[in-house]
């Protein structure tokens, strides 16, 4: 998509699971427990499936995130989906 990870400001995820979770934060190395929200929606929802990461989205906004955030999702079989939004302050 052209873009580093240094130019995204928040990755919002598709919680699929607590390793699941564990395991995004690893592999874009964000450090644990960067994805607060995601693992906050999967406690709160469970796993929606792939539109789960709207519900992420959703309290991201709610709590004032802004910049560039990369909404990811996973779908049935291996499949993956990134989506970059920018929210302005």
């Amino acid at each position: 998509m052209g873009r580093d990870r240094a130019s995204v400001d928040r990755i919002v995820a598709h919680p699929g699971g607590a390793k699941v979770i564990t395991a995004l934060e690893q592999a874009l190395e964000l450090g644990q427990g960067a994805l607060d929200l995601e693992r906050d929606v999967l406690r709160d929802h469970g796993n929606m499936s792939a539109p789960t990461v709207l519900f992420v989205l959703e309290r991201a906004l709610a709590a004032g995130r802004t910049g560039r955030l990369m909404t990811t999702a996973l779908g049935p079989g291996f499949s993956a989906a990134f989506t970059p939004v920018d929210v302005a302050a």
